[in-house]
């Protein structure tokens, strides 16, 4: 099981029109998206808002196949237990289950608010894709760019 946020989150009697789970698919993507979700029962004083990126292992870039993206999370006055990862949270019992991160409501809204993690499958198995760094990409990408106008200086003259 792929359980991006996995705890008890309810869209009955919400007072968000746009509140629910929804789905979106291409060629080599799906997304599930479940936004303004409550939490069980119909307790709307925090939210959830997240989603789950499936992509094509095949034509995935920088190897990011699995995506988690947390926008808005917040618990309000709900305390229920919360998991991120592969299965259902209990890793210490159930072997070959990867826990991303889990505790209750309260912490784990704030930990994960807006944030992102990609996974690949190495053998089977999720393992987490570093991100690559902002400062270290443009470093890189400068001085390629650099390096290729002074190519091409050196070839007009």
């Amino acid at each position: 099981m792929i359980a991006p946020y996995w705890t008890d989150l309810d869209s009955r009697n919400s007072p968000y029109a746009d509140s629910g789970v929804y789905l979106t698919q291409t060629a080599n993507q799906t997304v599930v998206t479940w936004k303004n979700m409550g939490y069980y029962p119909s307790n709307y004083t925090g939210l959830a808002t997240f989603q789950l990126v499936l992509n094509n292992p095949a034509a995935a870039v920088n190897n990011q196949v699995i995506g988690f993206f947390y926008d808005n999370l917040s618990a309000g006055n709900d305390d229920h237990q919360v998991t991120a990862g592969f299965g259902d949270g209990s890793s210490s019992i159930n072997s070959g289950e990867v826990s991303y991160a889990e505790g209750s409501s309260s912490v784990l809204s704030a930990q994960l608010n807006q944030s992102a993690v990609w996974f690949d499958l190495v053998n089977g198995k999720p393992v987490v894709v570093p991100p690559v760094p902002v400062l270290g990409a443009v470093w890189l990408f400068a001085s390629g760019l650099l390096g290729l106008l002074g190519m091409k200086r050196r070839h007009q003259a």
